[in-house]
């Protein structure tokens, strides 16, 4: 499976390969889990659009799921 991060709704639309982050992973017996807690730490503020993608051993990822918008925010100390 493939996680894919876009900065804004419409730039999967516009440049599927705008993606500010891709880093695929292989499905455990049929099943997948990713944790946003995985997602890096220097990500400004914002708020993002997730989408899950699925890719065979060949050829590009195709989606899984639609656009999911996740915030971002600063923790507290």
């Amino acid at each position: 499976f493939v996680i894919l991060l876009y900065k804004e709704k419409e730039d999967y639309d516009l440049n599927p390969g705008s993606y500010i982050l891709n880093r695929a992973f292989e499905c455990v017996d049929g099943s997948y889990a990713y944790s946003v807690k995985k997602l890096p730490k220097n990500l400004p503020p914002w708020t993002y659009y997730l989408l899950v993608g699925e890719q065979g051993e060949r050829g590009p990822w195709t989606p899984a799921s639609a656009l999911v918008p996740i915030v971002i925010q600063p923790t507290q100390p």
